[in-house]
C-alpha cells in the first residue's frame, strides 16, 4: 500500500495530483500495459485508431475517511478494498487530519445485459453525443445519467492517457474530478446500465494486483486485474480497459506520494 507524507492533507494530495494530470508527462501507455491482458497492445496499437467511436469515463475522487452518513438522496456505494481487507466502518464527515486520508472513487458493476462488458465492473461513462464538450461533458453528462452525479458537484482535474477497446471500437478517455465536499456523493444509479456502485479507495489498487480467467466473447482468457473485497461477498475483479486505466491512475498516486 501507498503512503502519504505525514504532513499531506486531502487538499494538497488533489493539488499535487492536478499538477501531476496537467504537466504533459503523464505515464501513458507503459503503466496501462502492466494490467493489459496478453496480446492487448501490440506494435501496431493506436490509441486512436481511423473510424473509432469517442467515450469518456469520469473518476470522481473523494476522501474515503470522511464517509460518514447524512447523504439526503440515493444510495451509498458498497465501500470494498483490494487484497481481501474488510470494509471499513463510516466515519464522521468533515476533512481528515494530515496523512489520515484515502482518495476513492466510484466504481459501477454493469447490468447483465448480454453486450460486450456486460456484468463487470466498470467507471460511469459512455459515448460523446451532439453537443458535448469532449471530453468533459461528456464524462460528466454520462456519470449524471448512470449513477446520479452532479456535474456542478465536482471539479475536473486532467484527463489520463485515451485508450483504444477494439471489442466495441471506442477509444475511451478517463477524466479525473474531486468530488467538491471531499464526501462520497449521493448515487442514484439507472437500474438499466448500473447493478450495483462499488467504492474503491485507490491507495489499495497497487497491493490488489493478481491475475484470474475470464470469459469474454472470444472464449476465456488469463488476464491481470485488481481484486477488492468487502469482506462479506464475493471477491470482485477489475480486468480489461478498466483495469488499464486505473493502472495509470495508480501511477499518477505513486509520484504524487513519492
Amino acid at each position: 500500500m501507498i503512503g502519504f507524507a505525514p504532513s499531506m492533507d486531502f487538499d494538497a494530495y488533489i493539488s499535487s495530483l492536478e499538477r501531476e494530470l496537467t504537466n504533459g508527462s503523464l505515464p501513458g501507455l507503459a503503466a496501462q500495459m502492466r494490467l493489459s491482458p496478453t496480446g492487448r497492445i501490440d506494435h501496431d496499437y493506436e490509441a486512436a485508431p481511423k473510424g473509432a467511436r469517442r467515450s469518456a469515463v469520469l473518476i470522481a475522487l473523494f476522501d474515503g475517511e470522511s464517509a460518514g452518513g447524512g447523504r439526503s438522496r440515493g444510495e451509498t456505494a458498497r465501500d470494498v478494498r483490494a487484497g481481501g481487507l474488510s470494509a471499513v466502518e463510516s466515519r464522521s464527515a468533515g476533512a481528515s487530519p494530515p496523512g489520515h486520508f484515502s482518495p476513492a472513487f466510484p466504481a459501477i458493476v454493469r447490468t447483465e445485459d448480454g453486450r460486450p462488458h456486460s456484468g463487470q465492473i466498470g467507471l460511469p461513462g459512455g459515448a460523446t453525443e451532439e453537443g458535448d464538450e469532449f471530453p468533459t461533458g461528456t464524462a460528466l453528462r454520462e456519470a449524471h445519467e448512470e449513477i446520479g452525479i452532479s456535474p456542478e458537484s465536482v471539479r475536473v482535474l486532467g484527463a489520463l492517457t485515451p485508450l483504444y477497446i477494439p471489442v466495441s471500437n471506442y477509444t475511451m478517455t478517463p477524466v479525473v474530478a474531486v468530488v467538491g465536499d471531499r464526501r462520497p456523493p449521493a448515487y442514484l444509479p439507472d437500474p438499466r446500465e448500473v447493478a450495483d456502485i462499488i467504492t474503491v479507495r485507490l491507495d489499495r489498487l497497487s497491493a490488489g494486483v493478481s491475475s484470474a480467467l475470464f470469459e469474454t466473447i472470444h472464449g476465456p482468457i488469463e488476464a491481470p486485474c485488481y481484486e477488492l473485497s468487502d469482506g462479506a461477498q464475493s471477491t470482485l475483479r477489475i480486468w480489461g480497459a478498466t483495469a488499464m486505466v486505473l493502472s495509470e491512475l495508480v501511477e499518477c498516486h505513486r509520484r504524487v506520494c513519492s
